[in-house]
């Protein structure tokens, strides 16, 4: 079971990008809500595409993009979605835990497999995708026992 002691990848995104922004501004007035609101719906569903596992091969981009970096077959399970405070403004976080990454058998790939330079290509990745204006990827690695 996942818990926050766990090895974890945290990507942090920030504002949509200029282009991005036009489209959630249109949206909010459309819809009568909050950009803000629109943003983080947005940044969900792109999450949640990225993760779905597609037939034939039923592996999500997320999947095959680690795949290609660590030269396994690799699957990730639902991250975990919430939010973070930076500089008085709220922003959409995910969380990907080492116990839900995994090979075909079930087994978790350890995050330390996972170079600087990997880490600013999975960063690079959010970014072109959710098109934002910044986002951060940072990797927790626990080298404790559970208690």
């Amino acid at each position: 079971m996942s818990n926050v002691y766990q090895s974890h990848l945290t990507v942090v995104i920030g504002n949509p990008n200029k282009d991005m922004q036009v489209l959630i501004t249109q949206q909010a007035k459309e819809e009568g809500g909050m950009e803000e609101d629109v943003w983080f719906d947005y940044v969900l569903r792109k999450f949640d595409a990225g993760t779905e596992q597609i037939a034939p091969s039923y592996q999500s981009p997320i999947d095959e993009m680690l795949s290609i970096m660590l030269d396994d077959d690799i699957r990730v399970a639902k991250p975990f979605n919430g939010f973070t405070k930076r500089d008085g403004r709220i922003f959409p976080v995910i969380i990907f835990y080492e116990d839900y990454i995994q090979d075909l058998e079930g087994n978790p790939i350890s995050l330390m497999k996972l170079s600087e330079k990997m880490i600013e290509m999975i960063r690079e990745y959010f970014l072109r995708v959710i098109k934002a204006d910044w986002i951060t990827v940072t990797s927790t690695i626990n080298t404790s026992p559970y208690f």
